[in-house]
Parts: C-alpha cells; sequence; structure tokens
C-alpha cells in the first residue's frame, strides 16, 4: 500500500510542475502593452519623431522614448533635443542625443542624466519630459 501511495504523491506532483510550467510558458506571446504618447508627434520632410512618451519607472528610471522614422530611402543622422522640466516648469536636464537611423526607423530611450538626478545633494524630479527639436543630416 505505501509503495502505491508514493507513486501516486510523486505523480501528482510531477503533474502539479507540469501543468505550472505550461501555464507559464503559455503557447500566447506576451502582448506588451505600450505607453500613451505624452506629445504629439513632430515630423521634418521624411524623419518623423512617433509615440513620444516620458515615463518614471523605479527600473528603467525617468526617461523619454519614442520612434524615430525615416522614410527618406537612405540611412540619416537624426539629432534630437530632449529636456526635462521640473514641478514648477524649470528645464532641470537637457541631451542632445544623435542616432544613425536606417531607413526603415529606430526606438529610442533617452534618460535623465545621472548628473541631474544626483547633482548638488538633492535629486532633481522630472515632472515631465519632451523632444522639443528634430534636426537630421544625410550622408552624400
Amino acid at each position: 500500500m505505501n509503495g502505491t501511495r508514493g507513486s501516486v504523491v510523486g505523480v501528482t506532483a510531477t503533474l502539479t510542475v507540469m501543468g505550472w510550467l505550461l501555464m507559464s510558458t503559455s503557447a500566447w506571446p506576451a502582448v506588451k502593452k505600450q505607453p500613451a504618447p505624452t506629445q504629439p508627434d513632430i515630423a521634418r520632410g521624411c524623419i518623423a519623431v512617433r509615440n513620444i512618451t516620458f515615463q518614471r519607472s523605479f527600473l528603467r528610471g525617468t526617461l523619454v522614448s519614442g520612434r524615430i522614422e525615416n522614410t527618406c530611402g537612405r540611412d540619416a543622422y537624426v539629432d534630437v533635443r530632449v529636456v526635462f522640466f521640473g514641478i514648477r516648469g524649470d528645464e532641470i536636464d537637457e541631451d542632445f542625443p544623435r542616432f544613425l537611423v536606417p531607413a526603415y526607423g529606430l526606438d529610442f530611450r533617452v534618460p535623465l542624466s545621472r548628473e541631474a538626478q544626483t547633482g548638488g545633494g538633492l535629486p532633481a524630479y522630472a515632472a515631465s519630459g519632451r523632444v522639443t527639436e528634430v534636426y537630421a543630416q544625410f550622408q552624400p
């Protein structure tokens, strides 16, 4: 009797683990919800910056993200000016990253700088962040 009970418990435990594994690695792909844009798209000719979003996250930090679409038919250097604003609307940080954007586009993320986060002994609290300027330059 003990031998039968042990094998039933073993089979039950195995089935439980297999069920848990099947549920955790479901055949349905996880759908990542895209945050809603926090500002309108910016277009400069055949270059467009879309889905611009300001986010504060414990894991990712404070950042501005979006997608640069390039319908020019060739690679372009795209300069983006990103500005972070404090609670009173004052500019607390800015960055001017340059991206080499292929013909199909590129996702980007620009974080609040470490200096702004720790400068002066008091961390800056960014209440908002925006893309304020976009420039494109092409290779000859």
